[in-house]
């Protein structure tokens, strides 16, 4: 139907911001298992190594805390487009059927 052409499917646009969710736990969760790496390392070493050591590991937290971020502003926006969508839809279909064309049916 001619109707349902301009019609956004937000399903779609939900199931892309659950997406992006299950994405951000797994990257946090590696960041994590990374992070426990450095710390055991961290107990064996001393001096320069562990300065360097804790350059690196500062470095990939600051990285992933910048991709979690930027993906957790991804998803928020993908939910509230879908809402938008959804308010707008439900507008639209209500004023139209408050218009009459003079008896056209």
């Amino acid at each position: 139907m001619a109707a349902d052409v301009n019609k956004v499917d937000t399903t779609q646009l939900v199931a892309a911001a659950s997406e992006i969710a299950q994405v951000k736990k797994t990257i946090f969760q590696s960041v994590e298992a990374v992070n426990a790496v450095f710390r055991k390392m961290l107990e064996s070493n001393a001096g320069e190594s562990a300065d360097e050591l804790n350059a690196v590991a500062g470095q990939l937290k600051k990285s992933a805390s910048d991709i979690l971020s930027v993906m957790a502003n991804y998803e928020t926006v993908l939910k509230e487009l879908a809402g938008i969508y959804d308010n707008t839809e439900k507008s639209t279909v209500s004023e139209a059927s408050k218009l009459k064309f003079g008896g056209l049916r």
